[in-house]
C-alpha cells in the first residue's frame, strides 16, 4: 500500500523547510575529493573547458582517492528548542563512536583531508559561519568509518 500527502506551505515555511534540506545536501556534498593543486595543469584546463563547453568526460577519469570526509549537522543556532536537540544528538554520535575526551577534539584544519588522521570533532558554531548559514557542528570521518557513521546518523538524526 502507497500512501501520498499532499502538503501545502506557506512561502516562509517552505523556505524554512527547503533551507535546511539545501544547506544540509551542500553540507553532505562536502567531501574532499580533488586536490586543485595536485592535479595536472591539463586536467585542470579540460575541466574548466568542459564546463564551459558543455562537456563532460570526467567518466573517463579514474576514480579519485578519498582522504577523508566530514558530517555536517545544521541546527538552527537561535532556537533553544532545536539548540537542544542538535547537541543531544552529537553527545549520542560522540558516545557511540568514542569521541568523549580533549584527545578526540580535531587539531586539523576543517579544509585539510588529512589522510590516514583518525575520527575527531570539530567545535560547535552555534552562529553563522563560512558557508553555513545557521549553526553547525562536524565530525572528521576516515574512508573505512563512513559507512557506518554514516548509516547511524541517518538513523538518529
Amino acid at each position: 500500500t502507497t500512501l501520498l500527502y499532499t502538503i501545502k506551505f506557506e512561502p516562509c515555511e517552505m523556505l524554512r523547510i527547503l533551507l535546511p534540506l539545501t544547506l544540509f545536501s551542500v553540507a553532505i556534498s562536502h567531501y574532499h575529493i580533488h586536490d586543485w593543486n595536485a592535479m595536472n595543469p591539463a586536467l585542470k584546463l579540460r575541466g574548466l573547458l568542459g564546463a564551459v563547453a558543455g562537456v563532460n568526460d570526467s567518466c573517463d577519469d579514474p576514480l579519485p582517492t578519498l582522504y577523508s570526509y566530514h558530517i555536517h549537522v545544521i541546527f538552527w543556532g537561535q532556537n533553544p528548542d532545536r539548540v537542544a536537540m542538535a547537541m543531544d544528538l552529537r553527545q549520542r554520535f560522540m558516545e557511540r563512536f568514542e569521541l568523549l575526551g580533549e584527545d578526540k577534539r580535531c587539531t586539523i584544519f576543517p579544509g585539510d583531508p588529512a589522510p590516514g588522521h583518525a575520527m575527531c570533532v570539530f567545535p560547535v558554531n552555534k552562529e553563522p559561519g563560512g558557508p553555513f548559514l545557521q549553526g553547525e557542528f562536524s565530525f572528521f570521518i576516515p574512508p573505512e568509518q563512513l559507512q557506518e557513521t554514516s548509516a547511524w546518523m541517518l538513523q538518529h538524526r
